[in-house]
């Protein structure tokens, strides 16, 4: 029921869909496995296109926030805590392989999996892209992603939320 309980207590009057084709608030979630130097190098190339843009760093549980005090030295925000209202307030959420993908997509959120450890079988529906390519992930922020980002949201909805069976359909997803 989880994933239908974030969608109860967090959408009650509905997704929160950007209908904007423009980034406005970009959302890096890191993972114990990301490096400084690689979320770096991706908010560089992200902040480089755009002055528009406001780019968080939510940093995983098990990470110190120091370890990214060159991004915070440079302005960007860096939160430990509330995923949820960080999704909420973000158009765009950029992580590897994590679960953080799956609660944006709930959410109503155009997510992009960057350079993830391993492909999780969510990942492998067109619906969410997955790159290692910083100038893959500047594209499709700074591209038209607003009917993309309608897509993951119905079809996670359908897969997992209007089933009742989230947590099956997930390990499902996840082992086969």
């Amino acid at each position: 029921p989880y994933l239908t309980d974030l969608a109860d207590r967090c959408l009650s009057d509905g997704p929160h869909i950007s209908t904007s084709s423009r980034s406005e608030r970009i959302l890096i979630c890191t993972s114990p496995s990301s490096s400084a130097e690689e979320i770096d190098t991706l908010i560089r190339a992200v902040a480089g296109v755009s002055d528009a843009i406001d780019l968080a760093i939510k940093i995983h549980p098990m990470e110190q926030e120091r370890k990214y005090d060159r991004s915070a030295a440079r302005g960007i925000d860096v939160v430990s805590d509330r995923l949820h209202e960080q999704i909420l307030a973000s158009d765009v959420i950029i992580a590897g392989a994590s679960n953080t993908l799956i609660e944006a997509m709930v959410l109503g959120k155009f997510a992009v999996s960057y350079r993830p450890p391993v492909i999780w079988p969510v990942m492998e529906h067109e619906e969410v892209p997955v790159t290692d390519s910083v100038r893959e992930v500047i594209s499709l922020v700074h591209g038209d992603w607003s009917g993309l980002a309608k897509q993951q949201h119905r079809f996670i909805a359908e897969q997992y939320i209007l089933t009742g069976n989230a947590e099956d359909n997930m390990l499902d997803w996840i082992y086969s």
